[in-house]
């Protein structure tokens, strides 16, 4: 089988293995359709004293290693860039700051899952948990 492989660099290229692989930034002027599970593979991120920087996948999965420890949201791309933030720490909560790191968005229990949405590019987002 072949992969189609879409990047900035390369256009549109093939390579061994199979399905499609996109390593760009997609936009668009119509709806979408994802079927199946939407889902990033995101690493583990492990919250800190110091805010710990988060990168703009759409699904990230956060660690605490204690109450106070906290990340912060990347800078948005535009109006309505949507972020789900889960703790999956079973003992401690993480604290979800804007990216000047000057205000709480959030405040995420263990275990729990947060969802924020921008209102427009730049450090502009609101959410709250979820569950």
């Amino acid at each position: 089988m072949t992969k189609i492989v879409i990047n900035d660099s390369g256009g549109i290229s093939q390579e061994a293995g199979s399905g499609t692989k996109i390593d760009s930034n997609i936009s668009g002027l119509a709806s979408a359709q994802v079927k199946n599970a939407f889902y990033s593979n995101p690493e583990t991120i492990t919250a800190a004293g110091t805010a710990v920087q988060l990168d703009s996948r759409p699904v990230q999965l956060v660690d605490s290693t204690d109450d106070a420890h906290k990340v912060k949201m990347p800078l948005a791309a535009g109006g309505g860039q949507l972020m789900i933030i889960i703790n999956v720490d079973s003992g401690q909560d993480v604290i979800v700051r804007n990216n000047a790191d000057d205000g709480t968005l959030a405040t995420l229990g263990e275990g729990k899952i947060g969802i924020f949405v921008s209102s427009a590019s730049g450090d502009n987002w609101a959410g709250s948990q979820v569950d």
